[in-house]
């Protein structure tokens, strides 16, 4: 089983929006010394907190996080029975597309 396209989709989009907000070069730079799998995992929970939560999260509102992908209603991470082992795949993909690979 692999993760459903429009999972895949919005997680690749909403990766790409955290990426593009903070710099690839910063990113890599924060993640120096840390496994790829580490960095990607943190970037996946970052994205699905912006996928997962709608503005009126205390986090939002509170200023703590910006919006940098607007919230789909309803999307779960590990929906239709994906585990960590889609998800690690999907990750080494998106990875890949996003040229964050050392």
């Amino acid at each position: 089983m692999k993760l459903p396209q429009e999972t895949f989709i919005h997680l690749r989009n909403a990766i790409a929006a955290e990426v593009n907000k903070y710099g690839a070069s910063s990113i890599l730079n924060h993640y120096e010394g840390l496994s790829d799998t580490r960095m990607m995992f943190d970037l996946c929970y970052r994205a699905a907190f912006q996928l997962g939560n709608d503005d009126s999260h205390p986090y939002f509102t509170s200023g703590s996080r910006s919006r940098s992908y607007p919230q789909v209603v309803g999307w779960r991470l590990y929906a239709g029975g994906c585990n960590d082992t889609h998800v690690a795949t999907a990750l080494k993909n998106i990875q890949k597309e996003l040229k964050l690979e050392r």
